[in-house]
């Protein structure tokens, strides 16, 4: 997933300079550099549906995986949410 996130802002990146190279040399190069940014704007929204799909996918995973977990070890998770309640309340009546 890290990867694919990469490949984007490197392809956002890619147009964004498109766009900067389009803005500086005019019309003499618009008819090229828009098919070129027709191109690389498929591409990111192509790399982006695929990213989209993929976290969906590692999220569900991770989600089923912690639901697993507070199922099978119900009072470990209960220790451990008391136990951050009461580091979060110390903090908050230390703050005062």
């Amino acid at each position: 997933m890290h990867e694919t996130l990469k490949e984007v802002n490197m392809l956002a990146a890619d147009v964004e300079r498109l766009f900067q190279r389009l803005a500086s040399e005019g019309a003499e190069c618009a008819g090229d550099s828009a098919e070129k940014l027709r191109a690389m704007l498929r591409e990111l929204r192509g790399r982006l549906e695929h990213f989209e799909r993929h976290a969906g996918r590692e999220i569900g995973r991770k989600v089923r995986d912690a639901d697993r977990y507070v199922r099978d070890h119900p009072w470990q998770t209960l220790g451990l949410a008391a136990a951050l309640a009461f580091v979060a309340g110390a903090l908050l009546m230390r703050r005062d």
